[in-house]
């Protein structure tokens, strides 16, 4: 191409650019075209613009990296990174000589009870048992007495009166044992508790004397005395009263007797019920402490604890 101009002016050549492919990859033909007629300041203005465009640029380019783009693995580099296996060790805890086994732990509110303390209870429950019924056996063993009475005896309160010269008027005859008469289930069924006063009121029958006022079986019992000194021994306190005693239990009905229960005659006397229409006392001047065959119309009594 040729310019043409006055002598005294040459004329520039013309300049082609070629645009650069996008990509290497790609064949596109190259645009050609004609730059127009500058002035070299123009030029030289025109291309510091340019360059000040392309710094900036590649400002704003190096600001999007990250900053610790250069600590990213590489995809060969991540694929090499191994787990990390860490070997068990054995662990090992030496207790001290002194150290002293403790009743029972507990844990979130959980308790476990040391096999010490367990082996006492098992011992103590098959004691108790053998305990109870060790008692059964000697309750059941006991004398039965058969009561008859005179004349005079039978024309008032049985087991209570007393003739006009001083004895009691009544006969007593052993006729057999507990055995013969109470159902031995009547004396498992009932609790240990139970079981024990009867046992401890039984082992007096037929050795230890009626006393008036009497409360100890060195010397002699009388009826509530009996009572009160055998519930003692079981931490039960009552007076030395029929009706005392009578007054801190509980009124139950005949068919809700049960062992350790009291069968009392208001005013006059008291005995400590076995079970089956019997029961245990300490029953006028002349006679021993005995078991007999529940007679007239008592009320029949529960005492809390017995």
């Amino acid at each position: 191409m040729t310019f043409e101009g006055s002598g005294r002016h040459r004329a520039a050549p013309s300049r082609r650019h070629r645009a650069e492919p996008a990509r290497r990859q790609l064949s596109l033909p190259t645009p050609s075209f004609d730059l127009p007629r500058v002035s070299g300041a123009a030029f030289r203005r025109a291309a510091i613009t340019s360059s000040a465009v392309v710094a900036v640029a590649g400002l704003s380019l190096t600001m999007t990296v990250p900053a610790n783009a250069a600590a990213l693995p590489t995809a060969h580099t991540h694929s090499r990174i191994a787990p990390r296996v860490v070997a068990p060790k054995a662990q090992s805890y030496t207790v001290p000589a002194t150290a002293t086994e403790t009743a029972s732990t507990a844990r979130d509110g959980f308790t476990a009870t040391a096999p010490a303390v367990l082996a006492a209870k098992q011992a103590a429950a098959q004691s108790g048992a053998v305990r109870k019924s060790a008692a059964i056996a000697a309750i059941l063993a006991a004398p039965v007495s058969s009561i008859s009475y005179s004349a005079v005896a039978a024309a008032s309160e049985p087991n209570t009166s007393t003739t006009g010269d001083g004895s009691t008027g009544v006969t007593v005859t052993t006729t057999g044992t507990v055995a013969d008469v109470v159902d031995p289930a009547t004396l498992k069924g009932a609790s240990a508790t139970a079981v024990g006063i009867v046992a401890a009121a039984t082992q007096y029958v037929g050795k230890v004397p009626y006393v008036h006022d009497g409360a100890d079986p060195k010397t002699g019992f009388d009826c509530s005395g009996l009572v009160m000194y055998v519930y003692a021994k079981y931490g039960i306190a009552v007076p030395h009263d029929v009706d005392g005693i009578a007054a801190l239990g509980t009124p139950i009905d005949v068919k809700n007797a049960r062992p350790g229960d009291l069968v009392v005659y208001p005013h006059q006397h008291i005995g400590i019920y076995i079970g089956d229409g019997y029961m245990v006392d300490a029953p006028n001047v002349g006679r021993d402490v005995e078991v007999q065959k529940v007679w007239g119309t008592p009320v029949y009594v529960h005492i809390d604890g017995a």
